[in-house]
């Protein structure tokens, strides 16, 4: 690549599934991110890096999501440090349960999981974790937020991106099934229930909202995935 003349580079790069290779997660976490903070510093290019709410959760040594959450941290304190350091304008995406066209449906997410199942399986199929909270965010909510950001934002900063409308895994299954006119199925052991919100003020002080509904988006999404 050259990047000389570079006004910006957007990381995208990490993978997210839970059955991703450790080495790899953290490998893009640390090195790859580093090399592109090392160009920003020559090129005096801004530097969007895209990392995930998941960066704050404390999980134990043996959780199978460890190394995605130690390595979001890493590269959000890479970003910090270059910006203190060496002035890099950094910007911070923190992306929560992004779905849409062009998602992976055989990567190991809710998300993922019960969009597959709606399209090629009888039934939408919950295993545990059903009372988990979160909040999915279509993706083209997920691109306008990235502009915004890239446009008003300031250098230094972490934003959260996220659907305002937090639901359980319980209740995006049956939207799912809903959209897709499929009954929902729930097995194995129910967990206790997890919360994450995200806290989008600082977005939503700069002018994004989001306009994809729920339902609306998983319509969608069902639809461009069929095709």
């Amino acid at each position: 690549f050259a990047y000389d003349g570079t006004d910006i580079i957007i990381n995208v790069a990490c993978p997210a599934s839970p059955d991703s290779n450790e080495l790899d997660i953290l490998d893009a976490c640390s090195n790859l991110v580093k090399k592109l903070l090392d160009k920003c510093v020559f090129a005096k290019s801004m530097f969007i890096q895209l990392s995930s709410g998941e960066a704050d959760m404390m999980r134990s040594i043996d959780h199978p999501h460890r190394c995605y959450s130690v390595g979001k941290r890493f590269a959000e304190t890479l970003c910090h440090e270059y910006h203190k350091q060496y002035g890099v304008d950094t910007r911070i995406v923190r992306l929560y349960n992004t779905y849409g066209k062009g998602m992976r449906l055989d990567y190991n997410r809710c998300q993922s999981k019960f969009i597959n199942d709606a399209i090629n399986n009888p039934f939408i199929n919950v295993q545990g974790q059903a009372l988990h909270i979160r909040t999915f965010t279509h993706i083209d909510d997920t691109v306008r937020g990235i502009d915004t950001i890239m446009e008003y934002g300031k250098a230094g900063e972490t934003y959260e991106l996220a659907n305002p409308y937090p639901v359980s895994i319980a209740e995006f299954a049956q939207i799912v099934g809903k959209v897709s006119n499929k009954l929902v199925k729930f097995s194995g052991a129910y967990t206790d229930k997890d919360v994450i919100v995200p806290d989008i003020s600082k977005l939503k002080a700069l002018g994004w909202e989001a306009k994809v509904g729920l339902e609306e988006g998983v319509r969608r999404t069902i639809s461009e995935c069929i095709k």
